[in-house]
């Protein structure tokens, strides 16, 4: 399941893709069939397993007729980092081989981890920032 915060029409909301091109806004669905939805995007993280079958069960008792009022075409909308506020990033630096090569190191006796704060987290479209301290910039992302 992929989650998708956005903004349309002026309102922020969440939702789940359904495809790649299309978007199931939680919010919406909820308020269209009367039942409780996760109150934001980190209420249904924190569900795993458990929201992908709330959204399976839900869709499978909608007709496809209804889905127009809550589903919106992602060209439509203009996307949001999914997860807004983590409440740590950790990552693992060299954890595959091809990295090491690639990055002309050795592969590591242990995991090499490090942290970045959830400042470094952008929009999809948001364009990166080049510090003028900063000699090569790299692709890869965490």
């Amino acid at each position: 399941m992929r989650v998708a915060c956005y903004i349309s029409q002026g309102t922020e909301s969440y939702g789940v893709f359904r495809g790649n091109n299309e978007i199931i806004d939680l919010p919406k669905l909820g308020k269209i069939l009367g039942k409780p939805v996760p109150q934001n995007i980190d209420a249904l993280v924190s569900l795993g397993l458990e929201a992908e079958n709330l959204v399976t069960e839900t869709l499978g008792n909608m007709p496809k007729t209804q889905s127009k009022k809550f589903v919106l075409n992602v060209d439509e909308v203009k996307l949001k980092a999914p997860v807004i506020s983590p409440p740590k990033i950790i990552c693992l630096g060299l954890n595959y081989r091809d990295h090491a090569e690639e990055a002309e190191a050795a592969l590591p006796d242990e995991p090499i981890i490090f942290m970045k704060p959830r400042t470094s987290i952008l929009d999809p479209e948001e364009p990166v920032r080049k510090p003028e301290f900063v000699k090569k910039l790299v692709y890869e992302v965490e």
